[in-house]
C-alpha cells in the first residue's frame, strides 16, 4: 500500500514538471520552503467553510489575467463577489494577491493544493 504525497512531493514535482526548480536558488527548493509556500492556500490560512470558494476565484482570477470582471463572468457571481473573496485571500495570507511574486507564490500554492486533493489513478 502507497502512502499519499506530500505537499513537498507534489510542490516538487510541480516544479520539476514546469522547469522552476532553481527558482528558489542552487541545489533547488528545501522542504521548508516550499512547503512556506503550499501553506498559503491549505492549512489554517484559509478557513476550511470557505476554503473551495476562495481557491475557486484566485483561480479563475489568474486565469482571467486578474480581470474580477472576466473571473466573476467565468463563476457566475458579481465581479464585487470576486473583489471581496480576493481580499478575504489577502487577509488571510497576510499578502496583496497583485504583486508579481506574491501571485507566483500563491499560484504554486494553488496547483499543489488542487494536485495533492485528486486522487492517484
Amino acid at each position: 500500500m502507497s502512502s499519499s504525497p506530500t505537499a513537498w512531493d507534489v510542490t516538487y514535482d510541480l516544479l520539476r514538471s514546469l522547469g522552476l526548480t532553481t527558482v528558489f536558488g542552487n541545489p533547488g527548493p528545501t522542504e521548508q520552503t516550499l512547503t512556506h509556500c503550499a501553506f498559503r492556500c491549505r492549512g489554517d490560512a484559509l478557513p476550511e467553510q470557505e476554503r473551495e470558494a476562495l481557491l475557486d476565484t484566485l483561480e479563475a482570477w489568474f486565469d482571467h489575467g486578474g480581470s474580477a470582471e472576466r473571473a466573476a463572468r467565468a463563476l457566475y457571481v458579481h465581479p464585487n463577489t470576486v473583489r471581496q473573496r480576493l481580499r478575504e485571500v489577502e487577509q488571510r495570507t497576510g499578502r496583496l494577491v497583485t504583486e508579481p511574486r506574491v501571485a507566483a507564490e500563491l499560484c504554486i500554492a494553488l496547483e499543489t493544493t488542487r494536485r495533492a486533493a485528486k486522487p492517484e489513478p
